[in-house]
């Protein structure tokens, strides 16, 4: 598999796409799918997920390529993504610093790392609810796929605002 440093991201509202490095584009997914005050391994798992997803996106996906972007900031199509600026404009102002370099360092902690199943990318599914149980992902994708199955969650649901 070819190491991924660059990604082209199409801005829908502009309609423009912009070239960013991975790392850069993934801080701001990590900081848009996931409250910071969640636990860094936590954090981590996010990046190494979202990470996994964007690579698998640039490999199989031909949705953006008509605006010759790889992936677009859309979290119905593709991912939550922000800037850095916006992000932090949205937490208290005390907090900001330390909030960047925690999402920095959840990223930065695991550059490289993909999961793989046959020595491919996965296709990455993540989501904030599931209401206690994972549904059949035959049922969602139309067909069955060995990797993943579903699974109950004795916890109570919450619900976090970014």
């Amino acid at each position: 598999m070819e190491i991924i440093k660059q990604l082209d991201y199409y801005i829908q509202i502009l309609g423009e796409v912009e070239e960013l490095p991975l790392d850069i584009y993934l801080y701001g997914v990590v900081s848009s799918e996931m409250p910071v005050n969640f636990e860094f391994e936590a954090l981590k798992a996010q990046a190494i997920v979202a990470r996994t997803y964007t690579i698998y996106q640039m490999m199989n996906n031909t949705k953006h390529q008509e605006v010759g972007a790889d992936i677009c900031d859309s979290s119905l199509c593709c991912q939550a993504w922000m800037t850095q600026e916006n992000r932090m404009a949205r937490w208290e102002e005390k907090d900001r610093e330390a909030n960047w370099i925690k999402i920095e360092n959840s990223v930065n902690s695991t550059i490289g790392k993909v999961i793989l199943y046959h020595g491919e990318p996965i296709k990455a599914f993540f989501h904030s609810n599931s209401g206690r149980n994972d549904g059949k992902f035959a049922e969602c994708l139309g067909r069955r796929v060995s990797l993943f199955t579903s699974s109950s969650n004795k916890w109570r649901r919450s619900i976090y605002i970014l």
